[in-house]
Formats: C-alpha cells, sequence, structure tokens
C-alpha cells in the first residue's frame, strides 16, 4: 500500500489540490447566489410590505372618517340620549335616521355595528334582528372601548362576522360614553383590496382556531375550513385561491422548515420555493388584533422570475466551473504521467551507462557534468573527488577544454 501511494503521490497531489480548487470556487459561487437571492428577496419584501400596509391605512383612514361624521352628528347624540332608556324605540329611529346613509357602505361593503354604553349589542345594520347579547364576553375590543373611550383597529370575530374592525366611542359633551360603534371591513373585502396589488397571486387567509371559529355560531363556521398548516389553523374560504398556481405549492411549504418557522412567528418573513423547475416567494404577513397579538397569517403566493434567473445563471456557473477544473486536471495528469515517463527514461539511461565497460561523459553547456565508474577508473578520481572537480568545473566562466589527469597511483 506505501509503494503504491508513493508511486501515486504525486497524482494524489494533484487530486487533492484540484478537489479544494473546486469546493473553494463552489463556495464562492454559493456565497455569491445566497448573498443576491437575499438581496432580490429583500426587496420584494419590502414592495409587500409597503403594499400591505397601505391596504391597512386605507382601511383604517376610511372608516375614521366615516367615524368622525357620525361622532360629530348631534343628532344621532340626541337620539342616543333621548331614547336610552327604551331600546327597542332607539334602534328604530337610528336605523331609520342612517338607512340613507348605509347605503353608500354597500358598494364598500362595510357593515355597522351599534353598542349601548354597557357594551351589548344595540343594532347592527347587516342583521337587524339580532340584538341585545353582551358583547363584552366574547369582544375584548368592545370592552376595552366602553371602558377607556379611544378608538381601536384590529382583526376581531363576532358570532356573525369576522373581519377588520375600527370600533369608536360614542361621547357626548361632557365626555361621557354613549356608547360605541364598529366599522366592519369584512375578510372577502380586506382579500380583494391585496389582490388588487398583486394580480396573478395566490392569496390565503389563515387563522388561529379559537380566535375566529371558536368564537362564530355555527352557521357562519363554514367560511372556514380547517387548514393543513395545523390542528390550530383555519383557512378562509376566499375568492382568490388559484388553485393552479399554488396547489402543488402549498404541499411543498408543509415540509418547509423556514416557512413553519415562518407561519408560528409573530414578524414578516419571506421564503422561496423551488417546484418542478419553478421558484415561487412565499410571504408571511401577520394579521393582528387591536393589541397587537398575532390572530392570522396572509399569504401571497407569486412567481419568483427574478429568482428562477438567477438559479439559472448560478448552475450554468456551477458547470462551467467543474468542467474547467476537470479539463485543468486531465491535463495535469497527462503532463504528470508524460513527466514521470521522462524521469523513468533518464533513470534508466543512467543505469545504463553507470555499469557499462566503456568510459562515458556527458556534456551540457560546454562543459561536463557526468562521468560513469569507467571513467572515474581511467582518471584515477573516486566519486566524491568528481564531484567537487566537477563543481570547479561549472565555475570556470571560459569554458575552455578541461585535460584531466589520473592520479599517481602509489604501490
Amino acid at each position: 500500500m506505501k509503494k503504491f501511494l508513493w508511486f501515486y503521490k504525486s497524482y494524489i497531489v494533484i487530486l487533492i489540490l484540484v478537489f479544494f480548487s473546486w469546493a473553494l470556487g463552489i463556495w464562492f459561487l454559493c456565497y455569491n447566489f445566497q448573498k443576491q437571492k437575499q438581496t432580490i428577496l429583500s426587496n420584494h419584501l419590502d414592495h409587500k410590505l409597503a403594499m400591505y400596509n397601505s391596504v391597512l391605512y386605507s382601511i383604517k383612514e376610511l372608516t375614521s372618517l366615516y367615524a368622525q361624521g357620525i361622532g360629530a352628528s348631534q343628532n344621532i347624540k340626541n337620539i342616543l340620549k333621548t331614547y336610552k332608556r327604551n331600546e327597542e324605540v332607539l334602534r328604530k329611529n337610528l336605523y331609520q335616521f342612517l338607512f340613507p346613509f348605509i347605503q353608500n357602505f354597500v358598494s364598500l361593503e362595510i357593515d355597522l355595528h351599534f353598542h349601548n354604553q354597557e357594551g351589548r349589542s344595540l343594532l347592527r345594520f347587516y342583521n337587524p334582528s339580532v340584538y341585545g347579547e353582551d358583547l363584552t364576553l366574547y369582544r375584548e375590543d368592545v370592552a376595552y372601548v366602553i371602558t377607556h373611550k379611544k378608538p381601536v383597529f384590529g382583526v376581531s370575530t363576532g358570532r356573525f362576522l369576522s373581519g377588520f374592525r375600527h370600533t369608536f366611542p360614542l361621547l357626548d359633551q361632557k365626555g361621557d360614553c354613549l356608547g360605541s360603534v364598529d366599522f366592519i371591513i369584512s375578510l372577502k373585502h380586506f382579500e380583494r383590496l391585496v389582490y388588487q396589488l398583486n394580480s396573478g397571486a395566490c392569496l390565503r387567509l389563515i387563522f388561529k382556531k379559537r380566535e375566529t371559529v371558536d368564537k362564530l355560531e355555527e352557521p357562519y363556521k363554514s367560511q372556514f375550513l380547517h387548514s393543513f398548516f395545523g390542528e390550530d389553523l383555519v383557512e378562509y374560504q376566499g375568492s382568490f385561491r388559484s388553485d393552479s398556481l399554488c396547489g402543488s405549492t402549498l404541499h411543498g411549504l408543509q415540509q418547509d422548515l423556514k416557512f413553519k418557522k415562518a407561519i408560528s412567528s409573530d414578524k414578516l418573513h419571506i421564503v422561496d420555493l423551488k417546484q418542478q423547475g419553478k421558484v415561487y416567494e412565499v410571504v408571511t404577513f401577520p394579521i393582528k388584533d387591536f393589541k397587537e397579538k398575532t390572530v392570522g397569517y396572509l399569504l401571497i403566493i407569486q412567481r419568483a422570475e427574478a429568482v428562477e434567473g438567477l438559479y439559472r445563471d448560478f448552475y450554468r456557473n456551477v458547470y462551467i466551473y467543474t468542467l474547467l477544473l476537470l479539463v485543468i486536471l486531465f491535463i495535469s495528469f497527462h503532463t504528470n504521467r508524460k513527466v514521470r515517463e521522462s524521469f523513468w527514461e533518464r533513470k534508466k539511461f543512467n543505469t545504463v551507462i553507470q555499469f557499462m565497460e566503456s568510459a562515458v561523459y556527458t556534456v551540457k553547456e560546454f562543459k561536463i557534468n557526468f562521468v560513469n565508474q569507467k571513467l572515474l577508473k581511467l582518471l584515477g578520481y573516486s566519486e566524491e573527488d568528481w564531484q567537487v572537480f566537477k563543481l570547479l568545473l561549472y565555475l570556470n566562466s571560459s569554458h575552455l577544454p578541461v585535460t584531466l589527469e589520473p592520479k599517481k597511483k602509489t604501490l
């Protein structure tokens, strides 16, 4: 084994050097690829975040404008004060007064819900026949507004609806609470707004089961289905699912550790997923309630063509670099073989000359650089003497012929 390794040590050294060169080059290509991919995904994430914040801002500002109009209406305040002891009459007068105004909400898909000063349901314009239940038992936002007299915004689920609710207190001139009002943006309308800014994308709204289905009445639970992302999660059955785009992608996400981390986090995440030669980017936005507690997630799944191009460039560079090193390896092995053959030929030649019966010497650049044993005997020098003498010959710069005389033998 040692002789084998000794014989092929030059080949082993070349192989090791080429392998380490390949490993170093691949590491550099991977590092550069990951850096460029991260830059692209970060830019896409910033764009999506700006889009998401603009949608939430538009919802919040629109409902604030309507809330200011209702809060500033002296007629509404008079109705709430005058008929506060007779909620049936209060509900009828409030409905009649606001009905023309509410007609404008139909196109905006905004629902309105009034509560009395104790936090009980007073009037649902989307379901006027149901009222009177204590909302503070399952609506923390209503309890907060009634107690602190401050507006709140976030996702909240009641008995019949789940959506973005902007809840405002209704105060009189003295600052006493007359009740509160919800402006409700449905999840369907929110999803449509997001889709308009992400045309062609697949959208998924995923919520925690205890924050949605567990609060809804039985007939209204059908708008959510159990999600295969986890037993504690449910999925809103929206209109912009695009199963043809993300059917296989969603199944791939089940095995993606980065996505599993994102779906259980309170932070914004973006991951890329490679499926059948195509690359998809999956952006996960946490959806929060008025207390900034995460109650669900918005998933935007879209084709990442820029990242696909980056993958193609990366694979092409790896193939080219690997092929180049294979060519270098082949040339190195071939050159090493030729050198070894030349070395062994010279060694055979020197061996033959050393033991032949004729006196032989060789000249290189007008200098004697080798003599065999027969010539040494004729000259009367030993091999050690010849090494010193050869050095003197090499130092002779005039390159004049040199006559070698044998030593006198002593009898």
